[in-house]
């Protein structure tokens, strides 16, 4: 009985025996273990070998498992063809090592792991941000470094194996077959239960512990995703259907949205930056026609999770779901207003938009838009121009406009024209210990980017000016440009450092601007503004906001959600972070 079962597992240990390096490296270049050791902890990686069924254990005992299956995969491939054999071998190589690279990419750089949340970044990319992108990153030293360490990571790796291949090992190291045996057998007892044990917190919060589970995470993640997107078209159909639901007296009136991207609402002139990077908003609040709200956050740093729930009528200080709840586009369609989408993000390369790709769904375009855009441009102020050119706002009565702008998303410099880049290093007058040159350089980049919106935004009421308009800014989300670490774009937050976090990525501008005829013909409106600057709302709500500026009449409208309104309540105020994390934003203050 013994010598079966010692036979037993030295046919167990043969393929692990013949192939340790390739175990070893598909063990630790995907394992949570060397993931932790990366993120500076290691004595993580130990405490998960204790803590049974934690979410992370499991995912370590998965990946040990999953190693062995690949080993064994592998070993019967080349059992049965020895080229076939091999190329799977080198093929799996190759796949652990660049995604291992990957990892130490994005959280080194921007402080992210494999989830859904990150993923999502990528569905929202279009062609000029994936050219910043290799121009900032893959075409620069920082590409550089990463590429270096793949390739060593690869002799490394290439080396051992076909040293250890070279040796005799099954004579040499036959002691060991026993033991190699005795893993296997072990990490299927204690792993699969512990797999089990762990799986719903694994599930539930997705950290991307191990690259499979990460990517596991996603692929629900994205079938999910799908189901909303069927309930919210679900709930288009239901608006659609009603006769009553929305309407306006108004004969002509034009309301602009202007959504931006990626503003720090703290290097906004109008918010007591000392660069002037706002002049043209400066003047037409010094004139009466411009409302600064001071205390907006946006829930979100992503564009499509924080555009959905901007557009649709939910709350999330509630818990609502945006797929549940009503477009708010759609109410203005229902009370007789044309509506046109100019949107500078569009991705013409993709099925769908790149950002909230429902929005440019076959049906939502039917029922909501009569016009988009059908280019996107390198500079916003070209939009503004296609706008224009095409549509003759003044030959209709009630226009919906809402322009959607590129913002000062980075690559930051090539978000502004030569023209108007009127900052440089030297202006930035910071003395922060971790301030350097090229850093102060990357701030005044940003700050032009500001300049350069406020001279679109300038453009686009220029427009509306003559009419009986009311123009509304605001941004999906805030950045950060060094503004209190060494770090640019929207890295991960640090303990201690909420605060800052919270007030670089999520606290935007709020502006509302009326013509002289809007205010002439709705005094009642502008005059609650003076009262209102101060109220401390969530993006999440804006819909009510501009559903009582265009003067629309729903028993959808709640006023005390309306930022503008006398009736205005408080609610709590969430920020999620890229984890799925949400934080009580008022708490962090």
């Amino acid at each position: 009985m013994i010598n079966k079962v010692s036979q037993g597992l030295r046919f167990l240990a043969k393929p692990l025996l013949l192939n340790i390096p390739f175990f070893l490296c598909s063990l630790l270049l995907q394992s949570p273990l060397l993931i932790s050791w990366l993120h500076n902890a290691p004595l993580k990686a130990l405490y998960m070998f204790l803590n049974i069924g934690d979410g992370a254990t499991s995912d370590l005992y998965f990946v040990i498992i999953l190693s062995i299956v690949i080993v064994y995969a592998c070993y019967i491939v080349s059992k049965m063809t020895i080229v076939g054999g091999r190329f799977l071998k080198i093929l799996i190589y190759v796949l652990l090592i660049l995604t291992f690279i990957a990892r130490k990419f994005l959280m080194s750089e921007f402080g992210l792991q494999l989830t859904p949340s990150t993923f999502s970044l990528l569905q929202e990319t279009n062609n000029h941000e994936v050219s910043g992108f290799i121009g900032d990153y893959l075409l620069s030293a920082i590409g550089l470094k990463y590429f270096m360490m793949a390739l060593g990571l690869g002799f490394v790796v290439g080396f051992s194996d076909w040293v250890y291949g070279k040796k005799n090992l099954q004579h040499k190291l036959a002691f060991m077959s026993k033991g190699l045996g005795t893993f296997v057998v072990i990490s299927i007892i204690i792993g699969i239960p512990a797999i089990i044990g762990g799986y719903n917190q694994l599930m539930a919060a997705p950290g991307g512990q191990s690259t499979f589970s990460a990517i596991h995470c996603t692929l629900l993640k994205m079938s999910k995703t799908s189901e909303e997107s069927h309930c919210f078209w679900n709930k288009i159909d239901e608006i659609a259907s009603k006769a009553n639901v929305a309407n306006c007296q108004e004969d002509s009136l034009n309301v602009v949205f202007v959504l931006g991207e990626s503003f720090i609402k703290s290097h906004s002139s109008l918010y007591g930056y000392p660069l002037k990077t706002m002049p043209y908003m400066e003047k037409e609040q010094q004139e009466g026609n411009l409302f600064v709200f001071k205390d907006e956050v946006s829930p979100f740093n992503g564009t499509s999770n924080a555009m959905k729930n901007l557009f649709c009528l939910n709350d999330l200080s509630k818990g609502e779901k945006w797929y549940s709840h009503v477009f708010w586009p759609q109410l203005f369609k229902k009370a007789g207003f044309k509506l046109y989408l100019w949107d500078n993000q569009k991705n013409f390369d993709k099925k769908h938009g790149n950002t909230f790709y429902e929005m440019y769904s076959h049906r939502v375009s039917k029922l909501c838009y009569d016009e988009m855009n059908e280019n996107v441009f390198d500079f916003d102020e070209y939009i503004v121009d296609d706008f224009a050119k095409r549509i003759n706002i003044t030959k209709r009565a009630k226009n919906f406009v809402w322009f959607h702008l590129m913002g000062q998303h980075f690559a930051f410099a090539d978000k502004c024209p030569e023209d108007k880049k009127i900052f440089k290093a030297k202006d930035i007058k910071r003395s922060d210990s971790f301030l350097t040159s090229d850093m102060k350089q990357v701030i005044a980049d940003y700050d032009n980017a500001v300049y350069y919106n406020d001279y679109v935004l300038e453009k686009i009421i220029g427009l509306f000016r003559n009419t009986n308009s009311v123009v509304v800014f605001i941004s999906d989300h805030g950045e950060e440009a060094y503004d209190y670490r060494a770090k640019a774009s929207r890295p991960a937050m640090e303990i201690g450092k909420e605060k800052e976090y919270a007030h670089c990525q999520h606290d935007v501008p709020l502006l509302i601007w009326c013509s002289n005829m809007y205010i002439q013909k709705h005094p009642n409106i502008v005059g609650d503004f003076s009262k209102s600057l101060n109220n401390p709302s969530m993006t999440d709500k804006i819909g009510y906001t501009l559903l009582k500026l265009a003067n629309i009449e729903t028993p959808i409208y709640k006023s005390d959600k309306d930022v503008t309104s006398l009736n205005f309540r408080k609610n709590k105020r969430f920020i999620y972070l890229m984890g799925g994390e949400k934080l009580d934003y008022d708490r962090l203050k």
